[in-house]
């Protein structure tokens, strides 16, 4: 055990190991590091001499039968320090006085407020009630702590992830291993396997491996799991923000159950909220919202991790302007009550907030003025022109106050785009399929969001391009010109002002009839196209150059259309797929159909038309009932 020393500052025994940390951080005698700005200043020569005699004085270990005394130095300032701090000390130590202060992890003491609240109980586990909910198969499985198996856990980020792996690992009775795969490499993944499978061998119990951001693992890496996975030496607990379909080993992700979690709701949000700003148990004078709960609750997008870190700082911000209001309040207690009209204000009556009516309690609060920290409500104190003091309604200031901190709380909040993940395909595709639908309005929400969260505008026109062909189409052959052209100014002007040129060929499009005539007929082509044999090009319709070929019959009898004044017949297809040739008689064979056929071989369902024409026809009856009719007939 590690000899101790008395602290020169305050007397007390510390450990010798720790007398640096001790005079650093924990002696009161210097008042903490955050109790003075002068705390790092150079000690005096008194508390020089005080030290070097005070460890002078250190009772070292006796080495060869010997042990150094004390001098007399030493023991003078010993017992001067005692005489004169000795009821300071008392006081220091004394139970109201909070007695020696215990000492924090810093690792701890800095995890941020989404670290400090992750629940230890499943009990405490908030959202996703229809995975892990009351009676749900997962949650019996787990609170039974018969494991859940290797499963995959994917979601957005802030839903639950890892909280909810790491509750799975805490009940089961097996060892727990966590890895990252941001910060983890191939050795490690190695070293956590043999590991997991020689404990198994030797106790008999399991290893839960937790591999978070397990995307970021490459597929070779990923096919280390396999084997271990495989035969059950390790269970397997993947978290991942990307879809598991395109960033999971197809080997590894067929040996794991794919759990889905969603964004949390706003009512989650708000009860996790709740309850981390009751474990911050502030102070009365500290003034939050009334709102801010809901609007964190609103604008975090389902993301607890990004509501709790906002809180975080909506709460130190609300600490600061407390002690402005507290440090005015001390200002003004010096100024004549006949010229502030205030009297003693106390620090408690400055700014508390009733939880349930939200109404300030105080009547009277202090402010310097516009520079000064925000008045939690009733009257603002500052001065007039003439550098009089003067008193006025604070109310207003208050929620300019408040609506200020909640918009840099939005702006604060807004989600990177990541160009490469699921949410850019998704987009896309809503973009696309709102203009196949012809609702203009979805489709140009759907550009704005992709274009304001920073998506390339070469990458829309692109889609754009080839929704004018492939929906549009025949319809009306002006998109195709349109939407290239819009492709063009994109690349002629850039952003910001080429969303104006995108936006123009979105609202022609989605508005445009549509046809598919010649989409589907090239799908139509190109599966027989893919049918063998493949019949060979018919001879009349072959290039004849050479003479040789003229003698092989190579474009014999064929006729140039433009050389007569009537249509002419050629054999444009193989015999063996003539059926299929527009000229035949029977029009539902065409590939390239006419819109009479290609209407009556689309789908009818009577169910879906019903409902749009409650929902968007206000319940009048679809126009082309009648066409449809005729058609049928």
């Amino acid at each position: 055990m590690s000899a101790k020393v008395q602290c020169p500052i305050c007397a007390r025994s510390v450990p010798e190991a720790n007398i640096n940390l001790h005079l650093d951080l924990q002696c009161p005698g210097t008042g903490g590091p955050s109790s003075s700005p002068n705390v790092h200043a150079t000690p005096t020569p008194a508390i020089k001499a005080a030290t070097r005699s005070k460890l002078d004085a250190v009772q070292t270990p006796t080495i060869f039968g010997t042990q150094r005394r004390p001098s007399s130095s030493a023991v003078k300032v010993e017992r001067e320090d005692k005489e004169e701090g000795g009821e300071k000390r008392r006081r220091s130590a004394s139970p109201e006085a909070g007695g020696k202060r215990a000492r924090v992890d810093p690792l701890i003491a800095n995890q941020p407020l989404a670290e400090k609240q992750r629940p230890s109980a499943l009990s405490a586990y908030v959202g996703q009630d229809a995975i892990v909910g009351p009676g749900s198969l997962l949650r019996r499985r787990i609170e039974a702590g018969e494991g859940v198996g290797s499963i995959i856990l994917w979601g957005p980020p802030g839903c639950g992830k890892t909280t909810l792996a790491r509750l799975i690992a805490k009940t089961a009775n097996a060892h727990f291993k966590e890895l990252s795969a941001t910060s983890a490499g191939t050795t490690d993944v190695r070293q956590v396997f043999e590991q997991a499978k020689n404990a198994l061998k030797l106790t008999g119990r399991k290893t839960i491996l937790m591999v978070d951001e397990i995307h970021r693992f490459t597929r070779p890496q990923q096919d280390l799991f396999l084997p271990y996975v495989e035969n059950g030496w390790v269970q397997l607990i993947g978290a991942t923000t990307e879809n598991p379909s395109f960033k999971v080993n197809g080997a590894l992700l067929s040996r794991c159950q794919v759990i889905t979690l969603f964004p949390l709701s706003p009512a989650s949000l708000t009860e996790i909220l709740t309850r981390a700003l009751d474990a911050l148990d502030l102070p009365s004078t500290v003034r939050i919202p009334r709102q801010l709960i809901s609007f964190l609750a609103d604008v975090s997008d389902g993301d607890a991790r990004q509501a709790l870190g906002a809180l975080e700082l909506a709460v130190e911000v609300c600490r600061s302007r407390a002690a402005a209001v507290a440090a005015l309040a001390d200002d003004v207690d010096g100024v004549d009550g006949s010229q502030a009209g205030l009297g003693n204000v106390s620090a408690d009556r400055a700014g508390r907030l009733d939880g349930e009516s939200g109404e300030v309690k105080s009547d009277v609060v202090h402010d310097h003025g516009p520079g000064s920290g925000p008045s939690p409500g009733g009257l603002k104190h500052g001065t007039d022109g003439n550098g009089c003091h003067a008193i006025t309604d604070a109310a207003d200031t208050t929620e300019a106050d408040d609506a200020a901190l909640m918009l840099a709380i939005r702006q604060g909040l807004r989600k990177g785009y990541n160009r490469s993940g699921e949410e850019r395909y998704d987009l896309i595709s809503a973009l696309h399929k709102s203009i196949r639908g012809s609702d203009g309005s979805a489709a140009m929400y759907w550009l704005a969001r992709m274009l304001e969260s920073g998506e390339d505008p070469l990458y829309v026109a692109r889609r754009l391009v080839v929704v004018a062909s492939e929906d549009v189409g025949l319809a009306d052959p002006s998109g195709l010109p349109l939407a290239v052209a819009a492709y063009q100014a994109c690349q002629v002007i850039g952003m910001p002002e080429c969303r104006i040129n995108l936006a123009h060929a979105v609202a022609h499009l989605a508005l445009a009839p549509k046809s598919t005539r010649s989409y589907t007929a090239y799908k139509r082509a190109a599966a027989l196209a893919r049918a063998a044999p493949l019949p060979p090009v018919p001879l009349q319709i072959r290039n004849a150059p050479t003479r040789l070929m003229q003698q092989m019959g190579y474009g014999d009898a064929y006729a140039y259309n433009p050389d007569y004044r009537h249509p002419v017949h050629n054999t444009y297809v193989p015999q063996e797929l003539a059926a299929h040739s527009s000229h035949s008689a029977d029009p539902d064979a065409h590939l390239l159909k006419t819109d009479e056929a290609e209407r009556r071989g689309k789908e009818w369902d009577e169910t879906r038309l019903r409902r749009w024409e409650d929902e968007v026809n206000g319940g009048a009856p679809w126009m082309g009932r009648a066409i449809a009719d005729d058609d049928a007939g």
